[in-house]
């Protein structure tokens, strides 16, 4: 059996991701195929490792974690703008939920409305991401959420550090 030292294992780039950021079960409920298409690709280059399971709108979104994901992920990135149900109602369906109300929930929109913020706060998501403009952005924020869930989340995340930015 061959042993390797950790400095080693630290020094390879593909190594590098798996012992940085463990792996974990990912849901994005997006009802845009690019977003959700980037998001996917930015995931696997920052932690090939992690599981993603995609919902196209706030319907499907609900009837898989009430119906067939088991185990329930790790976070749930939820899109404010989709059909059927948008991403605040999915928000409120999943907190309302004692099954499903402990995960950590990740809104993403393309508005930084001051009342939209407000309102996903209100209904308990644990972080508002302004959806990126790039695809290097897109991938530092998956960096950042994986950073943030190496350790306990509040209950509720102080409203200072809710918006989470680069």
């Amino acid at each position: 059996m061959k042993y390797y030292s950790l400095d080693l294992f630290r020094s390879t780039p593909i190594a590098l991701n798996v012992y940085m950021y463990s792996a974990k079960c990912i849901m994005l409920a997006d009802d845009d195929s690019d977003d959700r298409f980037l998001f996917e690709e930015a995931l696997r280059e920052v932690c090939n490792v992690s599981k993603l399971i995609v919902a196209c709108d706030g319907l499907e979104l609900i009837k898989k974690l009430e119906e067939t994901v088991k185990p329930f992920p790790d976070v749930i990135f939820i899109d404010i703008n989709m059909p059927y149900l948008n991403g605040l109602e999915c928000l409120s369906k999943i907190r309302l939920d004692k099954n499903l109300q402990s995960i950590p929930v990740i809104m993403l929109s393309t508005t930084q409305n001051k009342a939209t913020v407000e309102s996903a706060y209100k209904l308990g998501a644990n972080y508002y991401i302004h959806k990126p403009s790039s695809f290097a952005v897109l991938k530092k924020m998956i960096e950042k959420v994986y950073t943030v869930l190496s350790s306990p989340l509040p209950l509720l995340t102080p409203k200072k550090d809710f918006l989470l930015t680069l």
